[in-house]
Parts: structure tokens; sequence; C-alpha cells
């Protein structure tokens, strides 16, 4: 989306409902009831454009809120948390050109500075983000890894009692099985939080939550005709040919 934005975007039509109801959904955390949106869509019904829309009206709104996000994909599915790794990598602000000095300095220093609550997790969360730290001695590997999902858990909700937190999390239908389980964890766990967790997948995918967090699902119904011929008009410049525009519409499927 930030390459697209770059780029242009076309006009965002026929999702104001949707956004509507996001921004519902986002205002309720403020009394400590966790919200769990799910934003449902087949391919190319605009799920990520959505979610754009929505951080960009926060934004606009002066809304103090600190967003993770993660996107889980096709290519990663057999990379364990990769979406959650994404996540990690962006709220300590580490880069690929990081050298080890560089990346240890800039975890401890956020953990240090913000979240002293978490100090105890620093080593398990140098694990997931490949930095050195020194783990805990003859830590079962089933140990090991449930609490190095606490401590991804503890870290957002210690994020969460300082301003609200969005927790977003794209294309579920490719989540990895260690993915799945933090999230399902996650859940369970910021059930009282100041804690939006928003995540997007296709209809043919079906989250099982058991949480005691409001559940919303909001579908992206096909786009109307005026609506695909006002994107289409959009990119081309102007009016299109009749039987060109026809052509157009019955290959979108409102899409």
């Amino acid at each position: 989306m930030a390459v697209a934005a770059e780029r242009g975007l076309t006009p965002f039509v026929g999702r104001d409902e949707e956004l509507a109801q996001l921004a519902a959904c986002y205002r309720r955390i403020s009394g400590h009831y966790t919200q769990v949106v799910s934003l449902v869509g087949a391919a190319g019904s605009g799920k990520s454009r959505v979610i754009y829309e929505f951080k960009q009206r926060l934004e606009e709104e002066g809304e103090s809120v600190h967003f993770f996000e993660g996107r889980c994909a096709a290519l990663s599915q057999s990379v364990p948390l990769a979406p959650f790794v994404a996540m990690l990598r962006q709220y300590f602000d580490l880069s690929p050109s990081d050298d080890e000095d560089t990346a240890c300095r800039k975890v401890e220093s956020r953990i240090g500075k913000t979240l002293a609550a978490v100090d105890d997790a620093y080593p398990l969360l140098c694990r997931v983000l490949s930095v050195p730290a020194q783990l805990p001695a003859d830590l079962p590997l089933e140990r090991l890894k449930r609490e190095t999902f606490e401590a991804i858990a503890k870290l957002v909700q210690t994020e969460s009692k300082r301003r609200p937190v969005v927790m977003i999390l794209e294309d579920l239908h490719w989540i990895d099985e260690p993915s799945q389980e933090l999230l399902e964890m996650a859940i369970n766990r910021l059930s009282r939080s100041q804690v939006m967790i928003l995540v997007s997948h296709r209809p043919e995918y079906r989250p099982q939550w058991r949480t005691e967090a409001a559940l919303t699902q909001v579908h992206l119904r096909p786009l109307l005709d005026a609506d695909v011929l006002r994107i289409a008009r959009s990119l081309a410049g102007g009016l299109l040919p009749d039987e060109l525009e026809t052509r157009i519409l019955a290959k979108a499927e409102g899409s």
C-alpha cells in the first residue's frame, strides 16, 4: 500500500459503511473492551485498501495510537512467526542493514525506555528477532515456545497501557501454524485491554476464536458497477468506449 500510495491511489469507493464499522470498533477499546475484527473479502476486493484508509482516518483525527502490523504470505508459510517477526522488527526499528551491536542497542533502548515491565522477556524477544541474547538455561522446547508467546503478548499489553493499540494481521488464510497459535493466545490474553486486533482473510478461511473479547466480522461485498467505473475511468484519465466499459465490468465482477 505504501508503494501504491506513492504512485497515486484510485478513488476510495463503495466502502464507507465498512470503514464506519471499523471506526466504531476502535472507539469501543477506550473502555478497555478489546475488539477482534475480521475483514473478509475475496482476492482483489480491497481489504488492504480499507485497512489503509482506516489508519489514515485515525491519523487525520489526531488519534494517539500504536500500530503493530504484519502480513502473512504464501511464500513465508514455512517460516515460524513470520508476521510477528515483522511486527517486532518494525516496533524496535530494526533494519536489514543493522549489525548485531546496533540491533541489540535498539532493542535494549526501547525496552529500557518504555517497557520496564517486560525486562524479563528481553532474551525471548531477542530470540524471535535473531538478536544475540542469553536464554534461560535448560528450558524445554515447548516451554520456550510458550514463554516466547507470552513475551510477545506481554509487550503488546504493556504498550496498550500507554495508549491504544491496533494490531493488524493481513491475509490470515496464509498464516503459519506457530503464528496461528500465538494469535489465538494473544486474543485470549488481551481480553480486557485497549487493543483492537484487526485481521483480514478470504471467505474460505474459517477462524475458530475462543475469547471473551467482542468479535465483529466485516464482509466486503462486490462493488457496484458505478464504483467500478469510477475506478476504471480514474485509471484511464477519462471516459472509455461503452463496449470496453461493459467488458471491464464483466471481468471485474465487483472487484
